[in-house]
């Protein structure tokens, strides 16, 4: 509410309440309800980062003033920012959780987009209860901490049909569309892709899960386009998110499979390791490390 009246009037008690109902495990609906409060298409919201590190930007449309809040009260200078945000966003205050900034084009475009839909595919009558949809909220997470675009989440589990993922996906227009499908969930995934690559500009397609890794081949080159996660998918999330930017090339994504060439390719699941002085000594192995 601090950062919310540097920009307009203090809010009333009421959208105080509102806003503190909203659990900060749900990004998109804080922002949504902030730009509700602030009740003006001059202002931009961002609501960004790890659940423990959520971190809010507005922004007044037409300049490159912003105000940044982190919600877990730490002071900026605490966060571990991305190389982009680094070179891109220069607080007024950086020892306090609430300061204004100037944040260049280049990062401005970096906090706003891409626009990443991830969607959990479930058939009901193969496996009648739920189970824990931890792909797709581990690669949410992962995505968040680069504070890089907007993240949204569908569940078929909780409920929702093909169909209803296909109206989201027309409503939200995502820039890349991230599908994790298990055994028995084949005739969704073919469905799903076919309704998506016939639109006139489809998303970046990126498809993980126990059945992209059996049906691999078949699927590359039945959907040319599309990437196969081949194994832990949050590296994977990360640098897709990179490649959408432009700061990887398609061959440095780690842990996909691929047809952008004359046959289909696999790359690298780990970033080759930097290479060290060895008079240096290295990480103490008997100490966890975080």
């Amino acid at each position: 509410m601090t950062a919310i009246g540097r920009l307009r009037p203090a809010p009333t008690p009421v959208d105080t309440a509102a806003l503190a109902a909203v659990p900060l495990a749900e990004p998109n609906r804080l922002r949504d309800d902030i730009q509700t409060i602030v009740g003006d298409q001059t202002v931009r919201v961002v609501v960004t980062g790890t659940l423990e590190r959520r971190l809010l930007g507005l922004q007044q449309l037409g300049g490159p003033a912003w105000t940044f809040a982190d919600l877990s009260g730490a002071p900026h200078c605490d966060r571990d920012w991305p190389a982009w945000a680094k070179a891109g966003i220069r607080f007024a205050e950086p020892d306090c959780w609430l300061s204004p900034a100037e944040v260049s084009d280049a990062a401005c475009r970096r906090l706003t987009s891409p626009r990443v839909l991830l969607v959990a595919l479930y058939h009901p009558e193969y496996f009648p209860l739920p189970r824990f949809p931890l792909g797709i909220s581990d690669l949410a997470r992962a995505a968040r901490a680069t504070l890089t675009g907007c993240v949204s989440l569908l569940d078929m589990q909780l409920g929702l049909t093909l169909d209803d993922i296909l109206s989201a996906i027309d409503h939200q227009q995502p820039d890349i569309l991230g599908i994790s499908a298990t055994f028995g969930q084949h005739d969704l995934m073919t469905r799903l892709l076919d309704a998506v690559n016939a639109v006139a500009k489809p998303p970046l397609l990126l498809a993980g899960g126990s059945l992209t890794a059996r049906n691999e081949r078949l699927l590359l080159t039945r959907y040319p386009t599309l990437l196969v996660a081949r194994g832990a998918g949050e590296p994977t999330i990360q640098d897709v998110l990179s490649y959408w930017h432009g700061d990887l090339d398609i061959e440095q994504i780690r842990g996909i499979g691929h047809t952008r060439g004359p046959r289909p390719r696999h790359t690298r699941h780990r970033a080759p390791a930097p290479q060290r002085d060895r008079r240096q000594p290295g990480p103490d192995r008997h100490i966890p490390r975080a």
